[in-house]
């Protein structure tokens, strides 16, 4: 099915869904949405924990969720009505963490930076 053929009640076409990260999915539309709270999504499997505008696209809901299983396809509804589906995200644990730089004790007020280098089993995102 095709998300971008298909229409919430609002009649606003859904051009994706993409999962961004375990907890995270986004909801793109092809029209700025102006209440997000009209809409009411559920995703089955998923706790929906809170529904927002994303901040710099007013085209896309970004949904906060239960934890999701990686490789596992979950399928998204608004209204009970089927909108579309995406495959869902495992937690990635970093199998080691080296920091480059070492902690500076630094002024109160002002700025620190600390560089790390992560290292994840292959296959999987940094991100």
């Amino acid at each position: 099915m095709r998300p971008s053929a298909l229409k919430t009640h609002r009649h606003k076409n859904v051009v994706s869904i993409t999962a961004i990260n375990a907890t995270t999915v986004e909801v793109s539309f092809d029209e700025a949405i102006s209440d997000v709270k009209a809409l009411d999504f559920t995703i089955e499997g998923l706790t929906i924990t809170n529904a927002a505008i994303k901040q710099t696209d007013a085209k896309t809901i970004v949904l906060t969720t239960s934890a999701q299983e990686g490789g596992k396809v979950y399928t998204v509804k608004e209204s009970d009505t089927v909108i579309g589906t995406f495959t869902g995200i495992s937690s990635v644990i970093p199998t080691a963490i080296v920091l480059d730089t070492k902690s500076t004790q630094g002024v109160v007020g002002k700025e620190v930076t600390v560089k790390a280098t992560v290292t994840v089993p292959d296959g999987q995102s940094k991100a």
